[in-house]
């Protein structure tokens, strides 16, 4: 529930705008907080796919595992997290030799993966906002998400930035193929990602916290 008194709501997207909305009845304005770093960077477009976050079922790293295994091109999957659903997932993944599971890693060799990636898959339910969405624009990759992964299906713009898929593992794979075949595709969508991300600041959501202050305080004079 919102304060009594309180008389501008935002939120972090239109996920969690829709979800104050159904549920308590409450409008609020999005604001995209930018990346905690600037040190994503730009690199190669490489011959991986590349998975960062946390192996939990609401996450469905299963649906790009499976999506992967329907992959004809000759490109690889790089998983990064742990997780209570790895052992599941290393199972599902067995008798693919191009499907890594890489562990924790620290923030430097993460942007190193960033940076070389060919794309990012990232394909949770309903996620709030989800920074791996931020990260992979940051590093000029695009990103392949579902119709349902809540926030990614706000920013990802379909055939923009990234691909916008049916939660199902062919349709996964098609896009995944398409960029695989077409590696200036990738580079052009990346690139797209990459200035759309270049134009989220603080600044700019302190400018915009400030005004609602002061649209407020006018009102109650």
């Amino acid at each position: 529930m919102a304060p009594p008194r309180c008389r501008a709501l935002f939120s972090i997207g239109n996920e969690v705008s829709m979800r104050l909305r159904k549920y308590n009845g409450l409008d609020a304005q999005v604001l995209h907080p930018p990346l905690w770093s600037n040190d994503f960077r730009l690199g190669e477009s490489g011959g991986y796919f590349l998975l960062p976050g946390r192996l939990h079922p609401w996450k469905r790293v299963d649906l790009v595992v499976q999506a992967m295994r329907q992959v004809k091109s000759d490109v690889k999957l790089k998983i990064v997290g742990v997780g209570e659903a790895e052992e599941s997932l290393r199972a599902l993944a067995a008798d693919d030799p191009r499907i890594e599971f890489l562990g924790r890693v620290d923030d430097a060799e993460l942007r190193d993966l960033y940076a070389n990636a060919l794309a990012v898959p990232f394909t949770p339910k309903r996620e709030d906002y989800g920074y791996i969405t931020l990260e992979a624009f940051a590093s000029g990759k695009p990103v392949i998400t579902c119709t349902d992964s809540g926030e990614a299906s706000v920013l990802v713009r379909d055939g923009v930035n990234g691909f916008v898929c049916d939660p199902r593992p062919a349709a996964l794979a098609q896009a995944m193929d398409r960029l695989a075949g077409d590696r200036d595709l990738a580079v052009r969508l990346g690139r797209s990602g990459r200035e759309w991300v270049d134009g989220l600041s603080w600044d700019k959501i302190a400018a915009r916290l400030i005004d609602a202050a002061f649209e407020q305080a006018e009102e109650r004079r």
